[in-house]
């Protein structure tokens, strides 16, 4: 049985994933910073340490 607090990361994990695919990163021609960019920005979010 899921505790709250599985679900509630599970919601955060979702979130960040819809967040990541709303951003484009077509190849070609390969610009993916902008996605990078977010990704950083979401990760720090999250508690993480982006260089």
């Amino acid at each position: 049985m899921s505790s709250s607090g599985d679900t509630d990361r599970l919601a955060r994990e979702v979130d960040f994933l819809k967040a990541l695919v709303r951003v484009p990163s077509d190849n070609p021609p390969g610009d993916c910073a902008p996605h990078a960019e977010i990704a950083g920005q979401l990760l720090e979010e999250l508690g993480f340490e982006v260089p």
